[in-house]
């Protein structure tokens, strides 16, 4: 059965909520919601290939320090974010300006080491999680998920 307008629809209604919420987390500014969060997963995306990486960052509450996160440069943001570089770069120093990314030299850009265990971050994170739970509980009421049983190796 296609499922597709149903599915957009919950899908929409999922991002324009969690749209919200990280514009306010960013001083009402979207572009800058989106480049600190391409940074924040830029930083440790290769980390998640580690074989302990997962269980041991698993929870929010651990914080990732300054030493485990790879840089990132205004470039690399644009070409992930679509955004043109002046822009991203602008608003890069706009965050470390903001206390949310860390300057550690000449094109290195990290996330502050407990910038997303802090409140505001915490709170639109949790909001977020929550709404990507009732999205999916959408979808399964609708019908257009299905839970299968779980398959062994």
């Amino acid at each position: 059965m296609d499922n597709s307008r149903l599915f957009t629809i919950h899908f929409l209604r999922f991002f324009l909520r969690a749209a919200r919420q990280m514009t306010e987390a960013f001083d009402g500014d979207m572009e800058m919601a989106i480049i600190a969060q391409a940074v924040a997963i830029s930083t440790v995306e290769a980390l998640l290939r580690e074989s302990n990486f997962k269980d041991e960052f698993r929870s929010l509450d651990t914080v990732v320090g300054t030493e485990r996160q790879r840089g990132c440069n205004a470039l690399s943001i644009a070409q992930a974010t679509g955004l043109p570089r002046e822009t991203v770069r602008r608003k890069m120093l706009r965050l470390v300006e903001m206390d949310i990314l860390v300057k550690r030299g000449k094109g290195d850009y990290i996330i502050r080491p407990g910038v997303v265990q802090s409140p505001i971050y915490r709170s639109m994170y949790n909001n977020i999680e929550g709404m990507v739970a009732r999205m999916f509980s959408d979808c399964l009421e609708d019908g257009i998920f299905r839970m299968m049983p779980k398959t062994r190796p």
